[in-house]
């Protein structure tokens, strides 16, 4: 695909998210210290797949990402600084 074909895709699925969300979703994740493997408590309605997102969560690094996979599985793009079963984060377009 062309920068523009990917820049144009990337508008579109940030406008779906957006119309889908008040600008960010709560979600609940499982993280565990030093590894970028996450869990997320459900799918949250909203995301699309194929699309990278921040997530903002204590024991998550700041500007940490992830692109989402239609699984509850993520990889994150820093490793968790602590362990949580149930972090609370917010989750929005990157």
């Amino acid at each position: 695909m062309s920068d523009y074909g990917k820049s144009v895709a990337l508008n579109y699925s940030n406008q779906q998210f957006l119309a889908n969300s008040s600008g960010s979703i709560a979600s609940n994740v499982s993280i565990t210290n030093g590894s970028t493997a996450a869990t997320l408590a459900s799918i949250p309605a909203g995301l699309v797949h194929a699309t990278t997102y921040k997530i903002v969560a204590t024991g998550i690094p700041g500007g940490t990402t992830f692109n989402f996979k239609n699984s509850t599985a993520i990889t994150l793009s820093q490793a968790a600084t602590a362990t949580n079963g149930t972090a609370a984060s917010n989750i929005s377009p990157a």
